[in-house]
């Protein structure tokens, strides 16, 4: 027997239209939007999570650490707080969906002894690991000693050291970050803070020096140190400004799902194509959301019957939704038929009634091998003595195979 299988993939375009761009109030909201550029900061200290936005494949992080807490104590010098260190990296990785880890240091906590050291703040994306540690705490010592700045590592800065006490001065903490802090323990009842480089960094100032026989005042956030306490008593440093961490990418508004023809019908048995979209960069899955995409369209397989949905985006700045592509693969029908001879010799007498089954009717019908189908109903009349090759079409286009 023979079998012929005619393909159409003819059938109506469905468009997706981009989602509607929504302007959000700044203010209102932890992660920040700005003319073509977003961010997310963390200042609480503690652990938390960022997830990377939709569309978003690269980020930029940038990390303070917590300022160090003053000296204290029943001390005439007590040294001020190091400021926290400062890390910048452009172009992290991320992928969209993604939670990733965040670190936000906490500043030192000022007490009436050597002050304590501000905690290290970090972003883990990956194998990548952005980090910058806590500035030292300021010595509670006569004089003592200002506290050492936390490091930024390879490329990043270190804090602003704390300044000592001097005589009966009160050292003032280290600025977070790029620079030195400026403040200074002086002989006297009065001091100066530590100033961190902000215009380089946004990093906290140090906390001034205790006034006269006061505690130090706190550190400015982000990892400012705090300053130191002075008195023939007992007093507390200042307590340093938390560490802090910072996301940022550049806002991109998804394009419009590409342009595609669904359904697109085969026959059982058929042989398929590859799927086709109109769209730039094409990313083709096998699952609305989520899932790893292929620049590869996919051709469907069309051994069993049944429908199966593809899905397709495509990449302009960011990824856009999947439009959706059905494929139907649809089953064969069947033929079969009664007959009625020629009444007598060579005459064209004789009758054909072809039926068909399965598929999809309404059926045509064809007695040369489906080399022409007519609609009707099945019956031949007038036919003379010979072989006929008999076969059903039904209304998605698939053939049955010839019955004779």
């Amino acid at each position: 027997m023979k079998t012929k299988i005619s393909i159409n993939s003819k059938s109506f375009l469905r468009k997706l239209f981009a989602p509607a761009i929504a302007f959000l109030i700044a203010n209102l909201f932890l992660a920040h939007k700005s003319f073509g550029q977003s961010s997310q900061t963390f200042t609480t200290p503690g652990t938390t999570t960022f997830t990377a936005p939709a569309g978003v494949t690269s980020v930029i992080v940038e990390v303070w650490g917590g300022g160090g807490a003053g000296g204290g104590g029943s001390t005439v010098a007590a040294g001020g707080g190091g400021g926290g260190g400062y890390k910048k990296v452009i172009g992290v990785t991320v992928v969209p969906g993604t939670n990733y880890t965040i670190v936000v240091g906490a500043g030192g906590v000022g007490a009436a002894a050597n002050g304590q050291a501000g905690g290290t703040s970090s972003g883990t994306f990956g194998v990548t690991v952005v980090s910058a540690t806590g500035g030292a705490g300021g010595i509670g010592g006569t004089p003592g000693a200002g506290g050492a700045g936390g490091t930024g590592g390879v490329g990043g800065f270190t804090g602003g050291t704390g300044a000592p006490g001097v005589n009966f001065g009160h050292g003032g903490g280290g600025g977070s970050s790029a620079g030195p802090g400026t403040g200074a323990g002086i002989n006297g009842n009065t001091a100066t803070s530590g100033t961190g480089a902000t215009a380089v960094t946004g990093g906290g100032a140090g906390g001034n020096g205790g006034n006269g026989s006061g505690n130090g005042s706190s550190g400015t956030s982000p990892g400012g140190g705090g300053g130191g306490g002075i008195n023939f008593g007992s007093v507390s440093g200042g307590s340093g400004g938390n560490g802090q961490v910072k996301i940022s990418w550049v806002a991109c508004t998804p394009p419009a799902a590409p342009t595609v023809t669904s359904p697109v019908n085969y026959c059982l048995n058929s042989t398929a194509s590859q799927l086709t979209a109109t769209g730039s960069n094409l990313l083709w899955y096998t699952v609305p959301s989520g899932g790893t995409g292929s620049s590869t369209a996919p051709t469907p397989p069309t051994s069993s019957a049944g429908s199966t949905s593809y899905y397709v985006s495509q990449t302009v700045g960011c990824e856009g939704p999947r439009a959706t592509i059905v494929v139907n693969v649809n089953p064969l029908p069947g033929a079969s038929s009664t007959k009625n001879d020629v009444q007598c010799f060579n005459t064209a007498t004789g009758q054909i009634i072809v039926t068909g089954s399965g598929g999809t009717g309404p059926y045509t019908y064809s007695i040369d091998n489906g080399a022409t189908y007519l609609n009707n109903g099945g019956t031949f009349n007038g036919l003379s003595a010979g072989t006929y090759q008999i076969r059903v079409k039904d209304s998605k286009g698939c053939e049955s195979h010839a019955v004779q």
